[in-house]
């Protein structure tokens, strides 16, 4: 697909699904998250609001939990003019991002950090994308350095997100979005009113059904709800 605009190059994400753009070896030898299902359900919400990214014209894109770094580096292979920060708390995936955005051409600073603890927190970002460790565990694999911290969530799945929530506000600018991942059993309707708390809009962009559960892929917008 092409997409006609000063700002953006001439494909989209498609050639991210391919193996090549991405060192599997890499990814195994270091022990880092290999794009899955998830990945994929992800690029695919965040194609299908291109349009919307694109109109916001963001100045600074930022993912938590870059991982293998595909999702970062898809956009910015097509969304230009932006600061790009990649945030993983483990080591080796900051060293395989790196490694994907070189081998992408695309520039994106990479931060090996616990979510936005070690940023100062001034309404800057316009974008921040988090896949988060959703899967539902004891709370102590959270803290078990490897990686399972690519996948152990905590109770419900929502220990770390939770961590997450309520700094959101301070994080993002004025219309920032927030693109998130979750699973059935992370209980979407409390997530959206825990947001909506916070004063974010919600919208469902994508839903897959896989292993026998939902995967939800929500975007949060930074707007004043009615009434509040």
């Amino acid at each position: 697909m092409l997409i006609l605009s000063n700002n953006v190059a001439t494909t989209t994400f498609d050639e991210m699904y391919d193996k090549s753009k991405w060192n599997i070896n890499l990814l195994r030898e270091l022990n880092v998250y290999e794009p899955s299902e998830d990945t994929f359900l992800l690029l695919d919400a965040l194609e299908s609001d291109l349009e919307n990214i694109i109109a916001s014209k963001p100045r600074m894109v930022l993912e938590i939990g870059c991982g293998s770094g595909v999702v970062i580096t898809a956009i910015a292979s097509v969304v230009k003019d932006c600061h790009y920060i990649a945030v993983d708390i483990n080591p080796n995936a900051c060293n395989v991002m790196k490694n994907t955005a070189e081998m992408n051409k695309t520039h994106v600073d990479i931060v090996n950090a616990d979510l936005l603890k070690s940023f100062r927190l001034n309404s800057a970002i316009d974008m921040i994308i988090f896949n988060p460790p959703y899967v539902e565990t004891e709370d102590e694999e959270t803290l078990v350095a490897g990686i399972s911290q690519s996948w152990a969530g905590g109770a419900k799945g929502r220990k770390i997100l939770d961590e997450l929530l309520p700094v959101l506000n301070s994080a993002l600018s004025l219309t920032g979005t927030f693109y998130l991942v979750a699973i059935s059993y992370n209980d979407i309707e409390d997530l959206e009113k825990c947001m909506h708390d916070y004063g974010f809009n919600c919208s469902v962009l994508k839903i897959r059904q896989i292993l026998g559960e939902l995967l939800f892929v929500l975007k949060f917008s930074k707007e004043r709800v009615i009434g509040r």
